[in-house]
C-alpha cells in the first residue's frame, strides 16, 4: 500500500509531500491546479513513462533535479530522478543507482512497486473493462489469474512442434544423403588397414635409410682407409729398395776399405819410388794411377749411392710414421663396426669380432 508521493519540479508542482491513509484517498480542487500532475508524477515512477523531459517545471533552473518518490507501507521506497546528466532510479534495496533508460522499468523497481498497468487509470483512460471488447477483458483476467500462461504455452509447443517437423524432415533428408554417400566409402576399413600398413612400411623404411646412411658414411671410411693403406703398401715398396741400399752400403764400406788400402798402397808406390830406377817407378806408377782412376770413380759412385741411402732412409722414418697412425685408427674403425665389411655378416660375439679383425688385418 502506497503511504506517501513525495514531487520536486514535476510540472506545476515545485515541492510536495502527499500522505495517504488506509482505505480510499481522494484529491480534489479546481481545474489546473495540478490534479493530474500528481498521477502523472507517480506514473513516471511506476512506467518510467512519459518519455521526455517536457513535465519538468517552467520555473526551475538548469541545476534543478526532477523526481518523483514513492513510499510503502511495508517501509520499502522509489525515487524517479532526472537531471542534467541525471536519469535514474534509487530504491532502499539498491546501493548504487539504476538506470532509467527508454521507457523500461528495472526489475528491481518492479519487485517493490508490484504494480501492473491495469491498478492504474489516467484522467483520459477508457473506463476498466467497460469499455473494452470481451476478447480483451478475457484476456486481462486470463493474464490476472495466470491463464495466459497456458495460451503462451500452447502457441510455443505449436511453434515448437512444428520447427521440430520441419528440422526432422530437413534431417532425415540429410540422413538419406548421408546414406547415399557411405555407399562410396564401403571399402573404408580396408582403406584403413592398408593406410596402417602404409604408414608401418613408412617408418620401417625411415629406420631402415638410417641404417644405410649409417652403412654409406662406415663403407666410405673404410674406402678411405683402403687408400690409405694402398699408399702406405706404396711406402712399403721402398722396403725392397732399402735392402738394395744396405747392399751397396756394405759395398760401399768394402770400397772404403779399398781406398784405405789404396792410399797405403800409393804410399808404398812413394817409397818405392824412392828407392828403385825412375823408369821402372813411372811404369808402375801409371798402372797403380789407373788403379787410382778407377777407384776414384767407384768412390764417387758409392759417395751418391750414400745420398741415395740418406733420402730413402728420411722418407722410410716419414712412411713408418704414417703407418703407425693409419694402424691405430683401422684397429679404432675395426673396434666400432657391427657388421663384416667383406661378407655383411652381423657380429654378435666379442670372439667372432676379434676373428674378422685378424683376418682383415
Amino acid at each position: 500500500m502506497i503511504k506517501a508521493l513525495d514531487i520536486n519540479f514535476f510540472q506545476s508542482w515545485k515541492s510536495a509531500l502527499l500522505k495517504f491513509c488506509s482505505g480510499v484517498n481522494v484529491i480534489t480542487g479546481t481545474s489546473n491546479i495540478g490534479k493530474t500532475g500528481i498521477v502523472r508524477a507517480f506514473v513516471w515512477v511506476v512506467k518510467n513513462s512519459p518519455q521526455g523531459f517536457h513535465f519538468k517545471s517552467e520555473f526551475a533552473s538548469k541545476k534543478d533535479i526532477t523526481s518523483s518518490g514513492v513510499e510503502f507501507t511495508d517501509g520499502g521506497w522509489v525515487v524517479r530522478e532526472r537531471g542534467a546528466g541525471l536519469n535514474q532510479y534509487t530504491t532502499h534495496t539498491t546501493d548504487d543507482p539504476l538506470e532509467a533508460l527508454r521507457a523500461d522499468v528495472p526489475s528491481e523497481v518492479k519487485n517493490i512497486i508490484n504494480i501492473e498497468d491495469y491498478n492504474i487509470q489516467e484522467q483520459h483512460d477508457k473506463y476498466f473493462l467497460l469499455q473494452e471488447t470481451p476478447g480483451e477483458v478475457s484476456r486481462m483476467f486470463n493474464n490476472v489469474v495466470g491463464l495466459d500462461i497456458i495460451d503462451f504455452l500452447s502457441n510455443t509447443a505449436r511453434d515448437d512442434k512444428r520447427r521440430t517437423k520441419r528440422k526432422i524432415k530437413e534431417y532425415k533428408g540429410k540422413i538419406k544423403e548421408l546414406r547415399e554417400s557411405l555407399i562410396e566409402f564401403k571399402d573404408i576399413k580396408k582403406i584403413e588397414e592398408l593406410v596402417v600398413r602404409i604408414e608401418n612400411n613408412l617408418k620401417e623404411r625411415d629406420e631402415k635409410n638410417k641404417e644405410l646412411s649409417i652403412l654409406q658414411d662406415l663403407v666410405i671410411d673404410i674406402k678411405n682407409i683402403s687408400e690409405s693403406i694402398e699408399v702406405s703398401k706404396d711406402w712399403l715398396k721402398i722396403e725392397d729398395h732399402t735392402k738394395n741400399i744396405f747392399n751397396q752400403s756394405d759395398a760401399l764400406r768394402n770400397l772404403t776399405n779399398e781406398y784405405k788400402e789404396f792410399n797405403r798402397v800409393l804410399n808404398e808406390i812413394q817409397e818405392i819410388k824412392d828407392s828403385i830406377p825412375l823408369h821402372n817407378a813411372k811404369i808402375e806408377l801409371g798402372v797403380k794411377a789407373q788403379e787410382l782412376f778407377d777407384l776414384n770413380k767407384e768412390r764417387s759412385a758409392l759417395n751418391n749411392i750414400v745420398d741415395e741411402y740418406e733420402d730413402i732412409n728420411a722418407g722410410i722414418d716419414i712412411g713408418k710414421g704414417a703407418l703407425c697412425v693409419l694402424k691405430e685408427e683401422i684397429e679404432e674403425l675395426l673396434q666400432q663396426i657391427d657388421h663384416c665389411p667383406v661378407c655383411g655378416i652381423s657380429i654378435t660375439t666379442d670372439a667372432l669380432r676379434e676373428h674378422v679383425i685378424r683376418n682383415y688385418k
